[in-house]
């Protein structure tokens, strides 16, 4: 006996859950299945990039594998990845990370600044290393 399939979702994206005769259970994502079968197998290090952006566009005409860091800016570009303002959870504005790098450069401690903008010290640090808000200048 083979797998049986049921349709499913995994963050947004269209999957099919596999379940073998002896219901095992996997979630595959679509794209994942059409890649394999119509590109070839993923190199090592590649992610499987919707070159549209859409998520449930899953024909191998819109599908590619690429590095994962340039699959990550991709999806920043196409808004699959918000960042930064787009960002539904975001508790700063553009405005607020400029102040506080002005702030961070006077020297104020990153824990004022923290309890001052509602979010944590590791926040206003990463905001300081450049590793957050980097678009900001």
């Amino acid at each position: 006996m083979g797998w049986v399939l049921s349709p499913a979702s995994s963050a947004g994206y269209p999957a099919v859950v596999l379940y073998d005769a002896g219901g095992k259970r996997r979630t595959t994502k679509v794209h994942w299945l059409v890649a394999g079968a119509f590109i070839g197998e993923r190199p090592p290090g590649f992610h499987t990039n919707h070159i549209d952006g859409d998520k449930t566009h899953n024909t191998p005409s819109n599908l590619e594998y690429i590095p994962i860091q340039e699959n990550a800016a991709h999806g920043v570009r196409t808004g699959l990845y918000p960042k930064g303002e787009r960002h539904g959870r975001r508790k700063l504005t553009e405005q607020s990370v400029g102040e506080i790098r002005n702030l961070l450069r006077s020297g104020k401690l990153q824990r004022v600044l923290a309890a001052r903008y509602g979010v944590s010290v590791s926040a206003i640090k990463t905001i300081s290393q450049g590793r957050s808000w980097s678009h900001v200048t």
